[in-house]
């Protein structure tokens, strides 16, 4: 199945979060539809797996086994074209074209990942489509996307260690957005990791900012400081930092 994402606004401003597949059983149309995932305009990485059956199986054993050319030897290829008609209930023909289907797909095999169920918890299959998507060619994310893309999905760990791992190479502004990110979707590990990573917060937290912040928080329906301030302050849109002097 395809998760479409699109685009997703953090802290008050949009930031780009890509596409991933996950293919979780499938049927014998499955690997022409996972082709046109890996081959399209924008290439979408695809996460199999393994152990949920049908078509999910018979890939996986292909990404596995299957040489440079992505093409299995022989008796492994004949093992698998009778596992594809068997699953499918099809006849030696159709077999045989899946199977060049499933061949197809192996010309991006960099786009494939495959997670054993079973062997695994929900936060390591978290974290292999959190890596498809940062290391997928093709998805064009910046820094600052792949930041707000671990942030989205509460992973410090990974920004600590494969986002955020040379500051230097940030600006400002970038650095900056991110924090006002953290603060706005309660991300403290965030927070101190920005700190952690040098971000200035007394440069950072000016004025406008504060306000900026508030208004942030105010916009946010279901969060309690909101429902508070929409209380004192009533329905004004114009939220200085007077008015939340006053109210405090």
């Amino acid at each position: 199945a395809q998760q479409p994402i699109g685009l997703r606004r953090l802290g008050g401003h949009k930031s780009r979060v890509p596409v991933v597949g996950v293919l979780i059983e499938g049927g014998h149309h499955t690997f022409r539809r996972v082709f046109d995932l890996l081959t399209g305009r924008n290439p979408v990485p695809v996460v199999i797996c393994d152990g949920s059956g049908r078509a999910a199986d018979l890939l996986s054993f292909m990404c596995r086994y299957a040489g440079s050319d992505g093409d299995l030897v022989p008796n492994l290829r004949r093992q698998v074209v009778t596992n594809i008609a068997r699953t499918f209930q099809l006849n030696q023909v159709e077999a045989e074209t899946l199977y060049l289907d499933m061949k197809l797909c192996m010309r991006r095999r960099d786009l494939l990942s495959v997670f054993q169920m079973g062997d695994g918890t929900s936060d390591e299959i978290d974290l292999m489509i959190l890596t498809a998507l940062l290391q997928a060619p093709g998805q064009n994310l910046t820094p600052a996307d792949q930041l707000s893309l671990t942030m989205a999905w509460q992973r410090p760990d990974i920004a600590r260690t494969r986002i955020l791992v040379n500051v230097n190479d940030w600006s400002k502004p970038a650095l900056e957005n991110a924090m006002t990110d953290a603060l706005v979707n309660d991300r403290l590990e965030f927070v101190q990791l920005l700190l952690q990573k040098g971000l200035d917060i007394y440069k950072f937290l000016t004025d406008r900012r504060l306000e900026d912040l508030y208004l942030a928080t105010y916009a946010l329906k279901n969060n309690f400081f909101s429902r508070l301030f929409r209380k004192l302050l009533g329905a004004r849109s114009n939220i200085t930092l007077r008015a939340i002097g006053n109210m405090l």
